[in-house]
Formats: structure tokens, sequence, C-alpha cells
């Protein structure tokens, strides 16, 4: 009977530090296997005139979880770029910024060539985040057609004339089985 206890003892030690191993992320699409979910890096790049819409999606049913979306541009801002809005799961876009200083909400400050739209979700809105199967807080969508993450950004004023090329990278916990996508538009 001891022997039985001890050997349960040791078994749920394992698998409670088993699930704190963090697999390198794959650039490849296909989530690195952390048993149900696993971290892929999935980037994108586009003409950034100043407004874009960056879209996350997963063709797997099982929900998935963006823990961040770096920004890099190839010519320094010259106005503060915003997260203007979110739209999760096809449900309504929700309007995070104004254009007034008091509410923006900066993913990637004036003068600089990167930041991190995940970081910029103002707490009102904190509402949005979830723990992902790591422990990290992320946003979470559905996976499947027609759901997923938008994010709107754009420059708070003037710069529309300024051409650069946005990239983005983004962290994403997904099920193993899934595929996950990237896009700006």
């Amino acid at each position: 009977m001891a022997i039985a206890a001890i050997a349960l003892i040791l078994l749920s030690v394992l698998v409670a530090s088993s699930q704190f191993v963090l697999a390198p992320p794959s650039s490849s699409g296909t989530p690195t296997s952390l048993s149900e979910y696993g971290v892929v890096r999935v980037y994108a790049s586009n003409s950034f005139t100043g407004v874009t819409k960056i879209t996350v999606a997963s063709d797997s049913a099982a929900p998935f979880f963006v823990e961040r979306i770096y920004i890099i541009l190839n010519t320094r801002s010259d106005s503060d770029i915003l997260l203007d809005n979110i739209a999760i799961d096809g449900t309504p876009t929700i309007q995070i910024s104004g254009y007034s200083g008091s509410t923006k909400v900066v993913v990637v400050p004036a003068g600089f060539t990167a930041g991190e739209v995940i970081n910029s979700i103002p707490n009102n809105l904190n509402f949005l985040l979830a723990k992902d199967p790591l422990g990290n807080d992320a946003l979470s969508a559905s996976g499947g057609a027609g759901n997923g993450i938008v994010a709107g950004l754009r420059f708070m004023s003037g710069a529309y004339s300024l051409g650069t090329t946005m990239y983005a990278i983004a962290l994403v916990t997904a099920s193993s089985d899934a595929t996950v996508s990237m896009t700006i538009s």
C-alpha cells in the first residue's frame, strides 16, 4: 500500500512538472507539440500607408491563443501607430483608440520602428485576455472558418503619406494538429 502511494505521488509530481516545459517555436506554420498544444511563430508583411488589419486564424476547430504580435517597420514612423480596433471570431469590432492623445493605445511610438500589439490592449479591455495552456496572457479565439482575431492599426495623425513595409510576427499557442496563418491587409 505504501509503495502504491509513493508511486502515485511521484507520478503526480512528474505530470505537474511536465506542464511547464516550453517547446521552441516553429516557423513552419505547424505548432511544436506539447502533448495537445504547441507554440508556433507566424509572420506576414505588407505595405503600410496609414491603416491596416492583421488577421490571425487557425484551421482547427480547437481554440488558439495569440500571445504576442510584434510589429517591425522598415522606416521610422513619424506619428504614433495605434491599436484602433479588435474583432474576435467575427463578433462586432471593438473600437479601442480615439483620435485624441488621451485615448491612444500606442503599438509603435513615433520615431521608432518596432512595437507590440497585445501589450497595447488597455486595462479596461483586460476581459479580452485569457490564460493559454502555458499560463501566458493571450487573446483567445476559436479556430475554423470565419473565426480568428483581427487587429486594426492606424497612424494617429497625418502620416498617411509615409510609405513603409510592415512586418508582423505572432507567437501563437494552438492545437498541435492546427495550421495557423497570419495576413496583413
